[in-house]
């Protein structure tokens, strides 16, 4: 890692600190422990796009080597799908040849598949199993079945033709041997080519994995392909956002459809991402052209975004009213029933959350906007920065 890198990248880990905790409350809603009602065989759901007339798609499958991460129920999915089809034996599992089923589902719906957390009995009986006119690309060629983050690329020959495949094990040097998948695929029918990477990057946010991937990311850019980067970030869409600009990145578009996890705290959140560089038109994928109904794949996005059945629909105004709003606390309740005073207590950001803050409030002032861009300024541990009013334009 370069010196100019390091410095960089310390000036600006404290400020990407204070972003991340101010938006991972309102990305990562309250799901509560769901164990037998998580119908799915990974604790990761699948996100896809369509860009230049191919569909692909990204799934963390979880390497049964991470099994004790369900079992403990940090994530509250003891019990579920998960830990039903699981067993403690080394070799090919029930939930492993269920994630194989799903895998085959996705193949009649898309053309390229990223896999993530393969295990070698998984893949070995994917390879045996996959439909006709597939092929599969693994990232190291062994049957060892204790290689537990193993990435796979799986795509139709029929209609793409590869044109090159390479794993690279240093792309990040904060993670050695972590392997990432580079390979180059091109239409058959329109001649486009695609540059697909495949990767898992390391979640520890005191590391510069993300930096570092993201660097990786730009130098495979080419100005006559469209490049499109699938995999576990392990990280929020914002945090990817910055990395990626960070390393110069141009003319790309982050697709974070719904939230595909839960985390420790059995709070939902989005830390699968695909990237899509030099591309004329990409949009997301909904979860029917992914996986069909019988899977449940809609459900489970619906239980991990429940401020919408269908994250990629707009939100209809409700009950076809013309107009909404909310109720400020005097309009529920007299000021002798201390309901304003309990909502002051709930969110200290603002007197009333329903109400504008006033100009000479302090939350954020021109000067202390300046002090946070010149990097002068730390926030108290009760403070939060703004959130942002600007449209994103990278999704």
């Amino acid at each position: 890692m370069s010196t100019d890198f390091q410095v960089n990248y310390k000036h600006t880990v404290s400020l990407e600190k204070i972003k991340w905790a101010n938006n991972i409350a309102d990305k990562m809603p309250l799901i509560g422990r769901l164990a037998l009602r998580w119908l799915f065989p990974s604790d990761h759901l699948p996100v896809g796009v369509k860009c230049d007339k191919i569909r692909l798609v990204s799934w963390n499958v979880l390497n049964n080597f991470f099994m004790r991460w369900i079992t403990d129920d940090k994530q509250g999915l003891n019990g579920s799908m998960i830990t039903q089809l699981h067993s403690d034996h080394p070799g090919l599992t029930k939930r492993d040849e269920k994630v194989a089923e799903f895998t085959r589902k996705m193949c009649s719906r898309v053309d390229v598949i990223g896999q993530q957390e393969c295990s070698s009995p998984y893949l070995k009986h994917l390879e045996q199993t996959l439909p006709d006119g597939w092929d599969l690309i693994k990232s190291c060629d062994t049957d060892v079945n204790d290689v537990k983050d193993q990435v796979a690329l799986l795509y139709k020959r029929t209609k793409l033709t590869l044109l090159k495949k390479e794993t690279v094990f240093d792309a990040m040097p904060s993670a050695p041997g972590r392997p990432v998948q580079k390979v180059t695929l091109q239409n058959q029918e329109t001649g486009r080519v695609f540059v697909v990477i495949n990767a898992h990057i390391p979640g520890k946010r005191d590391l510069p994995a993300r930096q570092e991937f993201a660097h990786f990311v730009k130098k495979a850019t080419r100005p006559d392909a469209t490049t499109v980067v699938l995999g576990d970030n392990n990280f929020l869409r914002g945090d990817m956002i910055s990395a990626y600009k960070a390393a110069n990145l141009t003319e790309f578009k982050l697709h974070s459809p719904w939230n595909t996890i839960i985390a420790d705290n059995k709070q939902s959140k989005c830390i699968d991402h695909i990237l899509v560089q030099n591309s004329t038109k990409s949009r997301n994928l909904t979860p029917s052209e992914i996986l069909p109904e019988e899977t449940n794949l809609g459900k489970m996005v619906a239980m991990l975004n429940p401020q919408s059945t269908n994250p990629l629909e707009k939100k209809t105004q409700s009950q076809n009213s013309t107009k909404s709003r909310n109720l400020t606390p005097s309009e529920i309740l007299p000021k002798e029933n201390n309901l304003s005073k309990m909502t002051e207590i709930l969110n200290p950001q603002s007197i009333n959350p329903s109400e504008k803050k006033p100009k000479d409030q302090f939350y954020m002032t021109e000067n202390l906007k300046k002090m946070i861009k010149n990097q002068t300024w730390q926030p108290g541990p009760s403070m939060k920065l703004p959130k942002s009013t600007e449209q994103d334009p990278y999704g």
